[in-house]
């Protein structure tokens, strides 16, 4: 992994720049640095992320529906409900 050599990795920027060509909305957060501030671990960040994405697709996706899969599946219930709430109000 990695980039090629000689090669440089793009900027957040950059990245952003391009990704504006092929969606609506773009977020962009250091879910890592959110997990660990609130839960003390980066291991809730995937959670985080799934309640922005959820919050952004509600057209699609019904909240509760999800929240229901996250009581029901992941490791720390109650923890995984905190974190996907404040992506969701991000």
């Amino acid at each position: 992994m990695g980039a090629e050599k000689g090669k440089k990795y793009p900027t957040i920027k950059e990245i952003q720049e391009n990704l504006e060509d092929f969606s609506k909305k773009i977020v962009s957060y250091d879910f890592n640095e959110l997990s660990e501030q609130k839960f003390r671990s980066s291991i809730f960040s995937n959670t985080i992320i799934l309640g922005t994405s959820v919050r952004q697709t509600r057209e699609i996706f019904d909240k509760n529906t999800i929240l229901e899969l996250v009581k029901e599946n992941f490791r720390e219930p109650e923890k995984n409900l905190e974190a996907f709430e404040l992506g969701y109000n991000l």
